[in-house]
């Protein structure tokens, strides 16, 4: 009977880490061409606007985990990108486009990779929410990547998120 009882549990104990593994997934966009794990399926929004005579389109790729943790990326067409030819170039743009979104403090301002690729990386504190930002400029695209948690620091779940992020 114990036999049968330590089986059950194992059995149960099993399925649970099993379900909690397959709840992230690994999504693919074609259009920004990049891959990240999601805990679920990103809702998709489609939009654009009119600058310097040309229609920038920009979509937004948004997902919320059961603990209370909003994954976001934004792509938008960056026609500028292709005038910016060196790494100071590019870093000093992406610079310039670290502001404070949630009317917090912006801290710990980082260079990084991905694929060769440049962008700054940045925590914004407010009274309420950590959130934690990474801009990126390749092929005329810009993303504009943040974790956050609702209910508590979502550090762990940014470093994650971020550590499966792909340009494809």
């Amino acid at each position: 009977m114990k036999q049968l009882l330590i089986l059950v549990a194992l059995f149960l104990i099993s399925n649970s880490l099993f379900a909690q593994e397959s709840s992230i997934n690994t999504f693919r966009s074609d259009e920004c061409k990049f891959s990240a794990q999601f805990p679920e399926e990103p809702i998709i929004r489609k939009d654009s606007v009119q600058a310097q005579g040309n229609l920038l389109k920009i979509t937004e790729y948004i997902a919320f985990s059961e603990s209370g943790v909003n994954y976001s990326v934004t792509c938008n067409d960056f026609p500028m990108g292709k005038m910016l030819n060196s790494k100071s170039a590019i870093l000093n743009t992406l610079n310039n486009g670290v502001t404070p979104r949630i009317g917090g403090e912006i801290q710990q301002i980082e260079e990084f990779e991905i694929s060769d690729y440049h962008g700054i990386s940045y925590i914004e504190e407010s009274t309420q929410f950590t959130v934690y930002h990474q801009i990126l400029l390749f092929d005329q695209k810009l993303l504009q990547i943040y974790v956050s948690g609702m209910n508590h620091d979502a550090r762990e779940e940014a470093e994650e998120f971020y550590k499966s992020f792909e340009i494809n």
